[in-house]
């Protein structure tokens, strides 16, 4: 079973901040934004008990599904200006 968030070993810890920073590229505000939500994430999977179904620590499946989101965003960013250059705009 993956520990809970009051379990995490020193290096879970440490891995667990380090996943938080890359999730929060950008501007200060995205910054503070995403590792806000980073942090809620994880707090909330583990809430769930989420991570032991898969055997995942909470921390990681957050920094996952942050990922997802940045993926997400990139495509739909890159969707609408495909869009705009096939009707002949800008």
């Amino acid at each position: 079973m993956a520990p809970t968030t009051g379990e995490l070993t020193k290096t879970e810890r440490k891995e667990r901040e380090k996943m938080a920073k890359t999730a929060s590229n950008g501007n200060k505000d995205n910054k503070e934004k995403n590792e806000a939500l980073y942090e809620e994430l994880a707090a909330l999977l583990d809430r769930h008990g989420r991570g032991a179904r898969s055997g995942t620590p909470e921390f990681i499946l957050a920094s996952y599904l942050m990922g997802c989101l940045e993926a997400y965003e990139e495509a739909a960013t890159a969707s609408g200006r495909y869009c705009r250059v096939k009707e002949g705009g800008p």
